[in-house]
Parts: C-alpha cells; structure tokens; sequence
C-alpha cells in the first residue's frame, strides 16, 4: 500500500505538469490534496500562465484569496505575467496595489514583472518609473523595459538603454536583441537592425532564431526592400515559420507587389490551412493592382475550401473575473 503523499510531494508533482502546461492533470491532482498551501495554488496559476490560459490563471488566483490563502512573491509574479499576456491594465493596478499592501515592492522578480505588465498595457511611463527605482537591474529587468519602449514605438529610447545595459556590464541575450531589432523596426533604422542582427553571432556568438529573422524581414519589407527580404529567408538555417511568411504579405501589401505577396501567401496557407488571412490580404491586394480576375479565383478557392475569417474577440472584467467573447456570440 502506497504511504500518504504529503504536501510537499503532491506539489513536487503539480509543479512537473505545470512547468509543461499541462493544466488539466495540475487540476486534478491539486483537488485531490488533503491539504493545500500557497506554494500548491501557485504551481498551478502557473500552469496555466506556462499554457498561454491567462484568464484561468486570474480565475484561480481570485479563489486562492477567497480561500484566505496568502499569495507570496511568486505568485504575484505569475499573476501579474498573466496580466501582461491579457494587457489588462485594471487587473495589473489590483495586483500592484496587493504587492504594496504585503511590502513587497522591492522584490527583483516582481519588479520586474510590473515593468513587464506596465509595458504590455502601454502605460510605459510607470513602467520605467519601476525600472529606475530597481536597485541592481538583472538582464530580465533590460530586457523588460527594453521590449516594453520597442513594443510602444520609442525605439531611440529602447537602443538607449540597450547602451547603458552594456555599460553596466550585463551581457544580452536572443531576448534583448528581440527588443533592438523591434526597436530598429519602429523607428526604421534598416542599416542599425542590419548590422545589430549580424552582431548577434559575430560578437556575442547568439544564433539568430525564427523570431529574430521575422524581425529582420519585418525591418527590410518595411523599407521596401523586398528583394533583400526574400534572400534573407532563403539563406535561413531552418523553415521560416508563419511569423516570417506574414511579415513578408504584409510588406507586399504595403509596396503592392503581388507576385511576392502570391509567394508569402502559398507558404502561409502551407503552413496555416485554415487561417483566412493570406487569401483575403492577396485578394484584396490583386483588386487594388487592378487584377480582378486574380482576385475573384482566390476568393473563390477560400470559399471552395471552407475557410472563414476569424470572428473578432473582446473581453470584458465583470467581479474580479475575465470574460472573452467573439462577434456573433449571444
């Protein structure tokens, strides 16, 4: 017979599932614990935050404290992740002002995580009001402020303190360069993003990833050098993803050049079947260039294949709870 689990094994448990998103077996192993602490409740939230289910996680998260369970730096970490992820700033002030409450304002992690949440919800005023006030920034808290000005289109300020970041002696990471090359792309230093995406591997010996050459394509097609984005694709070490192929529609779109608008939206339906986007973007750009006939047999190859636009989706806050909804919905 199997001796009792005690706490600490029944979370060690959770925190395995958690740390992979599997949220449905965190669930049922969590309801079955003779006795549930902060830690327990935590690894779960955070199961959820891991799965991209941010309004779950604010679910639970609202029953721990009905519960009188004490949230501890941790989990006001994840909660406020899952604030950024939602961009709800409503819930994120809640949460703040919690964190004020248990004098836990200058705890690294959670610092963070508000510069994160401020930025995410475009109050990057208060953001960087955090990050100045962090005593010893950590490569997470320049990344965070970093990513939050590039994200918001302040990408002078963003390569600022990517400068003062290597002043301070901290070394980048593929994170940071996300921000740069998102930096460069808003305020549209082609050149700077150029030489700033080569540096990775030449100087801080970084590989580029996926998202990093969808940034660069992203930076290229803007500038209208289309020509230069599609060698940068091929010259890729791996298949580019959708990000990459959307970057290059969208470029096409703006430029109207249909006959590389044609090739991004073949790779995309390749890769996503059922995603609407590539037909109505090349069908609606072949009616702009005055080839209807083009236009109209994309538009019929959607229709013949089933494939409709995704409905728009809003939320709401009603009592301390998240509702999603699409169009249509009753």
């Amino acid at each position: 017979m199997m001796p009792r689990k005690d706490v600490i094994s029944w979370t060690t448990m959770i925190t395995g599932f958690s740390s992979k998103g599997i949220t449905e077996k965190c669930t049922q192993l969590f309801k079955l614990m003779p006795e549930k602490d902060s830690i327990a409740w935590t690894a779960v939230i955070s199961g959820f935050l891991n799965n991209g289910e941010y309004e779950e996680a604010f679910c639970w998260f609202i029953e721990m404290l009905q519960k009188a369970v004490k949230p501890n730096s941790l989990t006001l970490s994840i909660v406020l992740n899952a604030s950024a992820g939602l961009a709800t700033l409503n819930q994120g002030l809640q949460i703040h002002a919690h964190i004020v409450k248990m004098d836990l304002e200058l705890d690294l992690s959670i610092q963070n995580s508000l510069v994160s949440m401020y930025s995410k919800c475009g109050n990057v005023d208060d953001a960087y009001m955090i990050f100045k006030n962090i005593n010893a920034p950590n490569i997470v808290s320049f990344n965070s402020i970093i990513t939050g000005f590039a994200q918001n289109g302040f990408g002078e300020e963003a390569l600022r303190l990517f400068q003062k970041m290597q002043n301070e002696g901290q070394e980048p990471n593929q994170i940071t360069f996300l921000g740069i090359l998102s930096a460069c792309n808003h305020v549209g230093l082609v050149e700077e993003g150029w030489n700033y995406f080569t540096s990775m591997n030449s100087l801080y010996d970084i590989e580029p990833g996926p998202d990093h050459y969808a940034c660069m394509v992203d930076l290229l097609g803007r500038a209208g050098l289309l020509d230069k984005a599609i060698d940068l694709i091929h010259s890729m070490p791996f298949e580019p993803h959708s990000g990459v192929w959307g970057a290059l529609l969208g470029a096409s779109k703006t430029h109207l050049r249909t006959d590389i608008a044609k090739l991004a939206a073949e790779h995309l339906v390749k890769l996503e079947p059922d995603n609407a986007t590539p037909y109505v973007v090349l069908s609606n750009l072949y009616s702009v260039a005055g080839k209807k006939k083009d236009g109209d047999e994309v538009r019929m190859t959607k229709k013949s294949k089933g494939i409709r636009k995704n409905p728009g989706c809003s939320w709401i806050i009603v009592k301390d709870k998240v509702h999603s909804f699409r169009a249509g919905d009753q």
